[in-house]
């Protein structure tokens, strides 16, 4: 039967009837998500704490989109077993705005992935599903609304004489006035909020008020109809709340009854119906054992009947429930029948005959065949007892299950099964000493980090008969080694004893973590169960809890204090720091500049110095072609001396001439260092005229050096002529 927000408050009591005369309750839920993360997934040497709180996280961050409900009663009259599976959408309550609920939850893409390729309806579920308000979400949404409607207005000397006045008018017009309604004047909204107040605790509900304009307010009379009909806002919001209870009132009828659950594979189911439908679930797990026997004192785990049951676990290859089920139906023969009742199909109600569907994961079909599956597993195990004890085989007949009075279920009562585990329940009711036997199992660290599983066990198998299982830790640098054959034991405590790695009993293996906290590859995780475990206290009052939060905001602020002036001191050391090495940054920078300049200065005076030097240099050059130019001059000039060839005497004005010529190469050599000088530091502009001077220059070089060679040519010869007579004489 589909059941949503629209028809479930009609159909509760029809749930209620069938939950009250039922044997026993079957449930499955549907989940938005299984783990958060990797680390959250299941670890075969958990324990049983470590496995808790895995499905407790689970619980707290996801939600279940889809519950399935299947009763299961006995019928005298037809001696068959009959059915009747509910299934709900349950969608987190969010209401008005008044209510101020806004519920937040995780998914998981698999998940979704997994809901969607099984026919889930997302759009029902979110359009149609029926809310569910914890009891302590409630008590604090009505906290709120007391809060807002309880926030009474004083009335003041000031306004003192118009309440009177109003409240003369109010019983005048109650006791006296045959008028429905009135007009009261209320000049400001202060005056109007009290009006308002004052109405609704006066009249009881009988009198209505409503505001026409800025200044004036209606009183109008109300009978019983229509006093129901115009509800105050309160009364609204209150109405809302309880339907916002929704689909916990099935499961606190579940917890009221008393009634035996049946599950498969149910540690998830059960976590998830108390976190999400009735209260928080405890940090310790011998808390949440006590939590469970006193809200569900009977439970039973399909999966775990058949895993404990050594001829069920050879029927059933696999115990998943689908398959568990195909297997029951061809070889378990001799038990009740079974009829599903269909209620007929409504406007507001939808049926589903799941005897002829196979609706693999739809919560309500999955709660109906784990019931049919209980059945089935508890008669076939009821009738090897009965033909144990009788020689010879009775005839079948069929009966009611003999749940919780039998010997038989005492062996499966209150243990559910626990998967990926050497450990093969937990139980509900009692410790768990009894469950686990980890004598075989050793904890082996200081190994090369590079080992994998292959390297270990050729490691550690080396003289153990049957081999080792090895498992490595996911909270630690280790890992766990089982020695298969229990009569090795000893064998392989010994062999390790005085080895570099390292290896413990199980027994050991949180005191090993204890006091090597290297080991730990999830440190925060740690510290955080730690303090849970110490803040566990479910049943602490609402004062307490107050008060150990202001201790907690008290300590807060004075570790924030603490903090500030350390962090203070230590800007301050920082910033004298900065300031120390922005001056010795700035000294570096001003020495750098400082060789920069200097740099600058040499490599300009060596500049100064190379072009100086270069322009000498061209001086010269031009000094010397000049020189050689004027050699050729003279070479040209002594051979037309040559050519001529005409001596003559040289008389007192030759002579005169000669000194006159002397003392002009004196100056003509003056001007021309002079000229050399002007030639090297002008311009190229000015080479035009220093080159017509030096043309000058150089021909009365040419003149004086050729009346020199002819002056000495006549010395000789007249030095070696013989005298001669003067030719006047």
């Amino acid at each position: 039967m589909e059941i949503n927000k629209h028809n479930f408050e009609l159909l509760l009591p029809t749930i209620k009837e069938a939950i009250d005369e039922s044997q026993f309750v079957s449930v499955d839920f549907e989940f938005t998500g299984l783990k958060k993360s990797n680390d959250q997934g299941n670890f075969y040497y958990d324990t049983l704490q470590n496995r808790y709180e895995k499905a407790r996280n689970s619980a707290k961050s996801f939600v279940v989109p889809q519950c399935g409900i299947c009763t299961f009663f006995w019928d005298e009259e037809t001696k068959k077993y009959k059915a009747k599976a509910f299934n709900f959408y349950c969608f987190p309550a969010t209401g008005s705005r008044e209510l101020n609920i806004s519920p937040c939850f995780l998914c998981e893409g698999k998940s979704l992935e997994f809901l969607i390729q099984n026919g889930f309806n997302f759009n029902e579920w979110i359009e149609k599903g029926i809310p569910f308000l914890r009891s302590k979400e409630e008590t604090e949404v009505r906290e709120r609304l007391s809060k807002l409607f309880d926030n009474e207005i004083r009335i003041d000397e000031r306004n003192k004489e118009f309440y009177m006045q109003f409240k003369a008018q109010l019983d005048d017009f109650l006791q006296n006035s045959p008028e429905k309604s009135i007009i009261v004047n209320a000049p400001n909204r202060y005056l109007k909020k009290i009006i308002h107040q004052q109405v609704r605790k006066l009249t009881n509900g009988f009198v209505s008020t409503e505001s026409i304009s800025s200044d004036e307010i209606k009183l109008t009379k109300l009978t019983e109809e229509e006093k129901f009909a115009y509800r105050t806002k309160e009364e609204k919001l209150d109405d809302e709340i309880n339907e916002l209870i929704g689909f916990r009132k099935v499961i606190d009828y579940l917890i009221l009854t008393k009634k035996p659950i049946v599950g498969h594979n149910m540690l998830l189911d059960i976590c998830h119906m108390i976190q999400g439908f009735h209260s928080d679930l405890p940090h310790n797990f011998t808390n949440f054992q006590k939590k469970i026997s006193n809200l569900f004192p009977t439970i039973f785990d399909t999966k775990y009947i058949i895993e404990s049951t050594n001829k069920l676990r050879e029927m059933f290859v696999s115990s998943t429930l689908i398959d568990a089920k195909r297997v029951a139906d061809n070889t378990i023969k001799q038990c009740p029948e079974i009829d599903l009742m269909v209620i007929p199909d409504d406007e507001d109600i939808t049926s589903k005959n799941y005897e002829n569907l196979e609706l693999c994961h739809e919560a309500g079909f999955d709660a109906y065949i784990t019931g049919v599956l209980f059945i089935k597993l508890s008669s076939f195990l009821e009738n090897i007892i009965t033909n144990d004890t009788v020689k010879e085989p009775l005839p079948y007949e069929p009966n009611k299950l003999c749940i919780g009075s039998n010997q038989l279920y005492k062996k499966y009562i209150n243990r559910i099964f626990i998967m990926q585990s050497d450990m093969t329940y937990i139980s509900t009711t009692k410790g768990n000493d009894d469950v686990i036997d980890r004598s075989n199992v050793f904890y082996a660290y200081n190994y090369p980090p590079s080992w994998k599983v292959p390297d270990l066990i050729k490691t550690f198998e080396q003289g153990i008969y049957n081999g080792v299982y090895v498992c490595i830790d996911q909270n630690s640098k280790g890992c766990f080694i089982k020695v298969l054959d229990r009569k090795m034991v000893k064998t392989f405590k010994y062999k390790w004893m005085n080895e570099d790695i390292l290896v413990v009993p199980y027994s050991e293996y949180e005191r090993t973590l204890e006091e090597h906290p290297e080991l730990k590859l999830n440190k925060k995780s740690e510290k955080k169960r730690k303090r849970e475990n110490t803040v566990d206290n479910e049943y602490e009052s609402v004062k307490k809890r107050k008060f150990d939060d202001i201790e907690e905001n008290v300590s807060k602020k004075t570790k924030t204090d603490k903090i500030n002036v350390k962090n203070n001191d230590d800007e301050e050391k920082k910033n004298k720091g900065k300031e120390k090495a922005a001056a010795e940054e700035e000294e570096n920078e001003n020495e750098k500049e400082r060789n920069e300049e200097q740099n600058e200065n040499e490599k300009e005076k060596e500049t100064i110095k190379s072009k100086k030097e270069k322009k000498e240099n061209e001086g010269e050059e031009e000094e010397k072609n000049e020189e050689s130019e004027n050699e050729k001059e003279l070479e040209e000039g002594e051979i037309s001396d040559k050519e001529v060839g005409s001596p003559y005497i040289e008389s007192e004005e030759d002579s005169q001439n000669t000194e006159e010529s002397s003392s002009d190469v004196e100056e003509d050599d003056n001007t021309n260092i002079n000229n050399n000088r002007i030639f090297k530091f002008n311009t190229k502009q000015k080479r035009l005229m220093l080159n017509n001077a030096n043309y000058r220059h150089n021909r009365n070089r040419v003149n004086v050096y050729r009346n020199s060679q002819t002056n000495s040519i006549t010395h000789k010869k007249r030095m070696e002529a013989p005298k001669q007579n003067c030719i006047i004489c």
